[in-house]
C-alpha cells in the first residue's frame, strides 16, 4: 500500500521538456562590444564638436577658409580706398585753406590799391589847385606889366623914359617858365597798361620755359615797383628753374636708383607668414622707412608728371626717414620752384590791379 501512495505522488514529465527548460546564459562578447561601439560613438560627436568650436574661436583666424580670405581681401582694399579717400579731403581741406589766404592776401592788395588811388587823386587835385593858382598869378602879373607899360607910353611931354622894373620882368619870366614845365609834364602815376601788360608776358613765358628772366623781372619791377613777390623773382631771375614738366623727368630719373618697397603679406600667402605679419604689427611703429621713402618718391613722381607740385612736395615731406641726397635736392629745387610760382601770381594780381585802375 505504501507503494502504491509513493507511486502516486510521483510526477510523470515529458523527457523533451526537460531539455528544453534550461536557464538562460548571458553572453558576455555581445555586450561588450557594443559598449565599445557608444563609447567610440560618442567620443567621435564630442570631437566633431570641440573640433568644430576650435576651429571656428581659435584657428578660423590662423587657417580661413576661401570665403573668409575672399573677405579679408576686400576688406583691406575698403581700407585702402578709405585712406586714399582721406587724403583726398586733406587735399581739398588744404586747398581750401590756400584759396582762402589768397582771397584775404587780394582783399588786403585791394585795399591797398584802394587807399593809393585815393591819395592819386588827392595830389592830382592838389596839383590842379597850383597850377590854377599859378596861372591867375602869371594873369595878374601880365595885368600888372600892361598897366607899366601904358603908364610909360602916356608920359611928360618933357620926354622923361620911366624904366620899367627888372624883377617885375624876370619873376613873369621864371613864372611863365613853370607854367610850360607843368603843362608839358605827364599826369602823376600814369603808366601804360599795355607796356607793363607786354612785360609781365615775356617774364611768364620766360619762367615757364624754365630759363632766366633776368632782363624781364628788372623791367617790370621799374613799372610796379610796389608789387610783391619780386624778392623771390630777384634770387631765382639768373637761371631760373624748372618747370613741372622738367622737375617730373628730373625725379624719373632718381626714383629708380632708390630702394623698392618689399612686397605686402597677401591674402593668398601661407597660413604662417600672415600669423607672423597678424603678431608683428601688434607691436610694430608706424614710421616711414627706407622702403617707404621709394614708395613716396613713385608717388611724388606721380604727383609731378600731373603737375601738381605741392602734392609731390608734401609726399616727400612726410617722410620721417632721411631722404636720399639726391632726392632731397630734388625736394629742394621743387620748393623753390612752388614759391617762384606764387611770386609770379602775386606780381599778377598786381598788375591786373594796376591795370584796371589806370585803364
Amino acid at each position: 500500500m505504501s507503494d502504491d501512495k509513493q507511486n502516486d505522488d510521483v510526477i510523470d514529465v515529458e523527457p523533451h521538456v526537460i531539455e528544453d527548460v534550461k536557464p538562460a546564459v548571458a553572453q558576455p562578447g555581445r555586450s561588450n562590444v557594443k559598449r565599445v561601439l557608444g563609447f567610440g560613438a560618442a567620443l567621435a560627436l564630442g570631437s566633431a564638436v570641440l573640433g568644430g568650436w576650435l576651429y571656428r574661436d581659435v584657428l578660423a583666424n590662423y587657417l580661413p577658409n576661401d570665403q573668409l580670405q575672399v573677405l579679408n581681401t576686400r576688406v583691406d582694399a575698403l581700407e585702402s580706398g578709405n585712406k586714399q579717400a582721406a587724403k583726398r579731403v586733406d587735399a581739398v581741406i588744404a586747398l581750401t585753406d590756400e584759396l582762402k589766404a589768397k582771397l584775404g592776401a587780394a582783399q588786403a592788395a585791394s585795399d591797398k590799391s584802394a587807399k593809393q588811388s585815393a591819395d592819386v587823386s588827392a595830389i592830382a587835385q592838389i596839383t590842379a589847385g597850383t597850377v590854377s593858382d599859378l596861372q591867375q598869378t602869371l594873369d595878374a602879373q601880365k595885368k600888372a606889366l600892361s598897366d607899366v607899360q601904358a603908364k610909360l607910353e602916356s608920359g611928360s611931354g618933357s620926354g622923361a623914359i620911366v624904366a620899367a622894373d627888372p624883377a617885375l620882368t624876370t619873376r613873369i619870366e621864371a613864372l611863365e617858365k613853370q607854367l610850360a614845365t607843368r603843362d608839358a609834364a605827364p599826369p602823376p602815376n600814369r603808366v601804360d597798361g599795355a607796356q607793363i601788360k607786354q612785360a609781365l608776358d615775356h617774364l611768364k613765358a620766360k619762367a615757364a620755359a624754365g630759363q632766366g628772366f633776368l632782363e624781364e623781372a628788372s623791367a617790370l619791377q621799374k613799372l610796379v615797383p610796389a608789387a610783391d613777390g619780386f624778392d623771390v623773382l630777384t634770387a631765382e631771375a639768373s637761371l631760373g628753374l624748372p618747370n613741372a614738366t622738367q622737375l617730373s623727368d628730373m625725379l624719373a630719373q632718381v626714383v629708380p636708383g632708390l630702394p623698392k618697397p618689399q612686397p605686402s603679406t597677401a591674402a593668398g600667402a601661407s597660413w604662417t607668414d600672415r600669423i607672423g605679419a597678424f603678431f608683428s604689427n601688434l607691436v610694430s611703429v608706424k614710421s616711414l622707412s627706407s622702403d617707404d621713402v621709394g614708395q613716396a618718391a613713385a608717388k611724388a613722381s606721380a604727383f609731378a608728371a600731373s603737375g601738381d607740385l605741392p602734392q609731390a612736395v608734401d609726399v616727400l615731406g612726410k617722410a620721417e626717414a632721411a631722404l636720399p641726397s639726391g632726392l632731397q635736392a630734388w625736394r629742394d629745387t621743387a620748393t623753390r620752384r612752388i614759391k617762384l610760382d606764387q611770386a609770379i601770381a602775386k606780381i599778377t594780381a598786381a598788375v591786373a590791379r594796376e591795370v584796371a585802375a589806370k585803364g
